[in-house]
């Protein structure tokens, strides 16, 4: 790292580094890894179905290969489990052929593995938040929703011999074949979760795995430890063989442990180690324009908040600009459209804005109300999963609302499991969240809000909005669809059940040892596009072992 933490953080580097660099060595009688990463919080699962956050992302994404990947450097749909596919001229018939691939036990993976799998994502019983990404395929919402229970019958998948999978979706979709690259649509070892049982097959020495790597262990709050998969199909293009994922929550701890060159990337940084490392040209910093957003969901199934005229009242509130600058500096911009504006030279689509700040109309309106001056409003809580920057965005809105509307709000910090679930129960007032694109597309971040999506998570439902989504999925013509996107995200951006704050960039600490690391808007980094030049960390660890004597 060319910029020492020394020169960041001289106060919090005594006290931090002595105790985060022994956590990082690894543990006696265990050979160390050849890569270590900080992947922010302990992972909630290792169930492709249930998860929907990066920390999970890229572990079950290194574990579990889907039908098509994706191209790091170009985000390019590239052979999976798939080797080819067709599709039809009407663009609503996908035909997989499938290439002879196993699990790591040596269970061959099929067609029919496919198809029931993405059963398992479809069944209510499973919970997973995920479902609607199979939603352009015919019958799947159905089958989701529980109005069919035959899926045979009903959903357009279908196992046509061993290596042959078909699927037929309702209506063109221009996103579905890179959709299938994403992890929640990765087939899972239904006969280790029939042997074992859910959660049970999810831990080490039962969990089956189908991609680069396979897991050695998991030790809660320290670390998840990725070995090689001998049988994975493309084994031999994978440099890594033993790789940790560290679970690490403080983006300052992080840094820490990155400094001392037992972590090789860290996807979490403190907002002043952004802003200085950029001013100051460090190297390690690696950014890119990012399609995310960040935005506070409202549960709109509690009072006040399921009253239109208060959630507009606290967006109007909001001094987007100052909050970007005090906490994020240089790359993250302020945004009052949900979906990013970044996302117009792929798609031409152009993003709908809320209203822009205004105090005194949201004072009108927070009167009208009943609430003038903030008399009678009820203390309601900005809830957030512990992290620096969520904290000081918090701190930022908690005192505008308090100034500018007379309102009381608290803070609470939470572990990211319990946020998670939380959010998931509508048990919260306001919630810090962020969404990065699944896919190039602005269904992506216009469909969370339907009222059948598990990613909702505010209590909104509106009719005009689902019907508005329904017919964007039926549309050919790509300036037609976007047009209908802009009237479903005007909708959104009426009601408000969503207030966007700031569209980020990417962040990322990378070594310089580190090699096929590249950029892209998805901020997607598979851990098997990566390598290490060992000679250059062995230096760099034992040139920062002498500094430290």
């Amino acid at each position: 790292m060319g910029t020492s933490l020394r020169n960041l953080m001289p106060v919090v580097f005594l006290v931090v580094v002595g105790a985060v660099a022994v956590a990082s060595l690894p543990f006696s009688g265990e050979p160390p890894a050849d890569f270590a990463f900080i992947n922010g919080s302990e992972p909630k699962s290792l169930d492709p179905h249930l998860i929907t956050g990066q920390p999970e992302g890229r572990l079950v994404s290194a574990m579990f290969e889907r039908l098509v990947r994706w191209d790091p450097a170009t985000l390019e749909v590239v052979p999976g489990l798939a080797e080819r596919w067709e599709v039809s001229d009407d663009g609503t018939r996908y035909t997989f052929h499938l290439r002879e691939a196993v699990w790591s036990d040596g269970v061959p993976i099929t067609a029919d593995t496919v198809a029931k799998s993405w059963r398992r994502l479809l069944d209510p019983a499973t919970g997973a938040e995920y479902s609607s990404q199979l939603f352009a395929v015919k019958g799947a919402e159905a089958f989701a929703t529980g109005k069919a229970a035959d899926f045979e019958g009903t959903v357009g998948v279908r196992a046509v011999d061993a290596r042959t999978l078909e699927v037929e979706l309702s209506s063109p979709t221009p996103y579905f074949l890179h959709v299938c690259g994403f992890y929640p649509l990765a087939p899972v070892p239904l006969h280790a979760i029939a042997r074992h049982g859910s959660p049970g097959w999810t831990k080490a020495g039962r969990l089956v795995a189908s991609g680069p790597y396979t897991l050695g262990f998991r030790r809660l709050r320290d670390r998840v430890r990725l070995v090689k998969n001998d049988r994975y199909h493309a084994a031999d293009s994978v440099r890594l063989g033993v790789v940790d994922a560290l679970a690490v929550d403080s983006a300052t701890t992080a840094l820490a442990v990155y400094e001392t060159a037992q972590a090789d990337w860290s996807t979490s940084l403190p907002p002043f180690a952004v802003r200085e490392l950029a001013a100051r040209g460090a190297s390690d910093l690696r950014r890119s324009p990012e399609l995310t957003i960040g935005f506070y969901r409202l549960n709109t199934s509690r009072p006040p908040l399921d009253d239109v005229r208060v959630r507009r009242a606290l967006s109007l509130s909001i001094d987007r600009e100052r909050i970007v600058a005090a906490v994020f500096g240089p790359g993250e911009r302020p945004s009052r459209s949900f979906v990013p504006a970044e996302i117009e030279t792929a798609t031409g689509y152009r993003p709908v804005e809320c209203a822009p700040e205004n105090v005194p109309e949201a004072r009108r309106l927070l009167a009208e109300a009943g609430f003038a001056g903030g008399r009678g409003f009820p203390k309601i809580t900005i809830s957030f999963n512990a992290d620096e920057g969520h904290q000081m965005v918090a701190e930022l809105v908690q005192s505008q609302w308090k100034e500018r509307l007379g309102i009381d709000v608290g803070l609470e910090a939470m572990e990211w499991g319990s946020f998670l679930d939380v959010q998931g129960r509508l048990d919260y007032w306001v919630g810090r969240a962020g969404w990065g694109a699944d896919y190039v597309d602005p269904n992506t971040f216009l469909d969370l809000f339907t009222s059948t999506n598990a990613n909702n998570q505010t209590g909104f439902s509106s009719r005009r909005y689902d019907d508005l989504i329904a017919r964007a999925a039926k549309a050919t013509d790509r300036d037609a669809r976007n047009a209908i996107f802009q009237k479903a995200e005007a909708v959104l951006l009426e009601e408000l059940p969503v207030i966007p704050l700031y569209v980020r960039s990417s962040r990322n600490l990378v070594a310089p040892w580190v090699k096929g690391f590249v950029g892209n808007p998805l901020d997607w980094h598979p851990i098997e596009s990566l390598d290490v030049d060992r000679p250059a960390r062995d230096a760099a660890r034992a040139q920062r072992s002498q500094g430290r004597r």
